[in-house]
């Protein structure tokens, strides 16, 4: 090999280092609060720090997700909604678990976020929870 072929092969080495570096540095370490979504459109937000059971419906009729904790109902506008929306989840000692939907095959509830498993819960009814802070949103 020639000087010229270890020069290449030390610099895509030093860039592989340091896009690493770069990747784990910049990582949100600390979240403070859980967003929900429904369809990728994004409906409201959580604390984590809450001891809190949250209720998700729908209305087809009206078109509207309507999501309901502790004397607060809100509604949410969305069009097309062609099936009916049960889920409910709870957040209580920094753990978010689905504890009930009407997903056909009811995966989403055995996904727990917590301190060691970060990844979101996905619903195939369209709800999605995930992790997130208030500056940057952690996309794993």
């Amino acid at each position: 090999m020639k000087r010229l072929d270890f020069l290449v092969i030390f610099l895509i080495v030093l860039i592989c280092i340091g896009l690493y570096v770069a990747y784990f540095k910049y990582q949100v370490t600390e979240v403070n609060k859980i967003d929900v979504y429904y369809q990728n459109i994004y409906l409201e937000s959580f604390s984590i720090e809450t001891e809190e059971t949250i209720y998700i419906t729908s209305n087809i009729e009206r078109s509207v997700v309507i999501i309901s904790y502790s004397e607060t109902q809100n509604e949410y506008e969305i069009e097309g909604i062609t099936k009916e929306i049960i889920n409910t989840f709870s957040i209580s000692n920094y753990q978010v678990r689905m504890i009930e939907s009407n997903c056909p095959n009811h995966y989403c509830e055995a996904i727990v976020i917590n301190n060691q498993s970060k990844r979101p819960i996905v619903c195939t009814n369209g709800i999605v929870i995930k992790l997130s802070n208030d500056d940057v949103d952690i996309i794993i």
